[in-house]
């Protein structure tokens, strides 16, 4: 989907002798879907969300840019571009780079592009999200989600740093502006960083374009438009920190706490894993959190974060069902299944990881 991109392999890093438990698994998941003759791509159901969160990201903006409401609806207007801007991320761009909307690869790499409306590049997720972080789940050394630089420190491997003993204070804070670094820094840093996974070390030529035109026809969209419409440097900067933040803060605190709490299995180290299938670190990795109707919806049924991880190439639609076939197998084969009682418990358990990261450890090694 990604044109033929191919990252240099890591072999050797989970056990591949006893997959009795993927074996398992995946027979059961196959006869839920045979059985009730289902296919595993997006329902009616998706759709319709997708279009009313494209909406609610595209109407907010032309309505601002084009109708020059009052200040009170122009912020109201902000907060609802950020909904839609995580809604997007949700609902569409999440699922269809791991090609969950549909069998067609161009329409899930159509999809996909949503990401670059909102400003992050899909090619540069796909490569983070996709091959890194789900190949290897909470495994410090090679999934990106724990090492995106040095604000937070989400491992004991992980270089510590006096600020560290406050990421617990000023985490909410950083995680409403991290989609402002990630479209205008974060996504250049791992376009040359991630040239070295690649065969060949090059970027192929037609994600270049996409990257690269994509970038600055969202600096427009946010920046020159509205100073064009009139709008002033100050009012431009306001509205889209409001935007970033509201959405940003739902981004992140919902992907963050199903990977990063007290209960999932963090590897601090390759050696760690080496008794684990790759189907059990993915189990043992990661949480669900539980959640109302609306919310549910609203997050595209990210909140079922194990039935994803196991088989993230199956629509959310299918995760509920999917999550009463999985648990009683995980619990036949010993193997936690961990769910919070709610999105508010999840993000507690969080947090208190972040103060216990953030203490100083007890080696020389510590930069002071």
């Amino acid at each position: 989907m990604f044109h033929h991109v191919q990252i240099k392999p890591v072999s050797g890093l989970f056990r591949t002798d006893n997959q009795a438990f993927r074996v398992e698994l995946k027979a059961a998941v196959d006869a839920y879907f045979n059985n009730n003759r289902r296919n595993r791509f997006a329902t009616c159901g998706f759709w319709i969300r997708a279009i009313l969160m494209l909406l609610l990201y595209a109407g907010s903006y032309f309505s601002i840019l084009f109708f020059h409401p009052p200040v009170w609806l122009a912020i109201l207007l902000c907060v609802a571009m950020g909904l839609g801007l995580s809604g997007i991320g949700f609902a569409i761009s999440h699922q269809a780079a791991h090609g969950a909307i549909s069998n067609k690869d161009r329409i899930n790499r159509v999809m996909s592009l949503s990401f670059n409306l909102v400003g992050m590049s899909d090619y540069m997720w796909h490569m983070k999200h996709d091959v890194f972080h789900h190949s290897y789940t909470n495994v410090f050394e090679w999934d990106e989600a724990l090492k995106e630089d040095e604000t937070f420190r989400f491992s004991e491997e992980a270089r510590w740093l006096p600020r560290h003993r406050y990421q617990h204070i000023y985490g909410f804070l950083a995680y409403g502006i991290f989609t402002i670094a990630w479209a205008l820094w974060l996504d250049i840093d791992k376009w040359i960083r991630y040239r070295k996974f690649i065969e060949g070390e090059k970027h192929p030529r037609l994600e270049r374009w996409i990257f690269w035109v994509t970038k600055i026809l969202y600096l427009f969209t946010m920046f020159v438009a509205p100073l064009m419409a009139g709008y002033s440097i100050g009012a431009t900067l306001l509205g889209y920190l409001i935007m970033n933040f509201v959405g940003s803060s739902l981004i992140t605190h919902v992907l963050q706490v199903e990977h990063l709490n007290e209960k999932t299995f963090r590897a601090e180290n390759a050696a760690m894993v080496k008794n684990l299938s790759w189907s059990e670190n993915q189990l043992l990795g990661t949480s669900n959190f539980k959640t109302g109707p609306i919310f549910n919806w609203y997050i595209a049924g990210v909140n079922h974060q194990i039935e994803h991880h196991l088989f993230p190439q199956i629509n959310a639609a299918h995760y509920p069902a999917l999550g009463k076939i999985i648990r009683p197998i995980a619990e036949k084969h010993g193997l936690a299944y961990t769910e919070f009682p709610s999105f508010t418990a999840a993000i507690v358990s969080h947090y208190r990881l972040l103060k216990g990261l953030g203490r100083k450890p007890n080696i020389a090694a510590a930069v002071v």
